[in-house]
């Protein structure tokens, strides 16, 4: 998992959990060329929660399923959350 404040982490927590979208910046630590996602490379990332699954969306159209916030801060050092603007 990427170092984190408690806060942050409890941010992302909440937004997962009540399926409030958001954009961030963040690096990919996972395996090199897992889902085409490069390690150590910074994305610009859309992600919402869906009833089974997080969903984290690159801008060239790469996406992931993640089980829990957990499993994608394995994968993902987060920074700069946005939320969305939602209509």
């Amino acid at each position: 998992m990427s170092f984190m404040t408690e806060k942050e982490y409890n941010n992302i927590c909440r937004k997962v959990s009540r399926k409030i979208p958001f954009k961030c910046v963040a690096i990919f630590t996972g395996t090199d060329g897992s889902l085409d996602f490069r390690n150590g490379q910074q994305y610009n990332l859309y992600v919402e929660h869906n009833n089974e699954h997080i969903l984290i969306k690159a801008r060239n159209a790469k996406f992931c399923l993640y089980s829990s916030v957990d499993a994608l801060l394995r994968n993902w050092e987060i920074k700069n959350i946005e939320d969305v603007n939602t209509i």
